[in-house]
């Protein structure tokens, strides 16, 4: 989300939309916002989608494999009422732990694809002003 903040900062602050007026002058109106722009704000997200698409996979990825090896370490230990015990309760947690991260991804990818969506039906000036932090508007 880092990566997408700064792309998007630079993008808004390339059209001067965000950069700070002199003190005592007039505000400085923005350029026209083409569809070039548009096209590169989509290119933004998109490139953030593909990226959390990925460790979203991951993760899920991981979520199994750490099902599996804790199911495998209690099989193994089943004589040992310790052990499967250890080994299920550290299962629980990690996924537990992997899960609210997967959550946090999901929402992200959730708000992506709302913004992605709402750009290709705006119109560029609307699209770029949808991309703009809250605290400049």
């Amino acid at each position: 989300m880092k990566r997408l903040q700064e792309d998007l900062h630079e993008l808004l602050t390339g059209l001067g939309l965000i950069s700070a007026a002199p003190f005592g002058s007039k505000v400085n109106q923005a350029a026209k916002i083409t569809l070039a722009e548009k096209t590169r704000l989509q290119q933004i997200i998109e490139r953030q989608q593909r990226f959390n698409n990925g460790i979203l996979l991951v993760a899920v990825v991981m979520v199994g494999l750490v099902f599996v090896l804790g199911i495998a370490f209690a099989a193994y230990h089943r004589d040992n009422p310790t052990a499967v015990g250890l080994a299920f309760g550290g299962n629980l947690f990690s996924l537990l732990v992997t899960v609210g991260w997967i959550r946090k991804l999901w929402i992200e990818k959730g708000l992506l694809d709302l913004a992605r969506l709402a750009t290709e039906e705006m119109a560029p000036e609307e699209a770029i002003e949808l991309s703009r932090p809250q605290e400049f508007l």
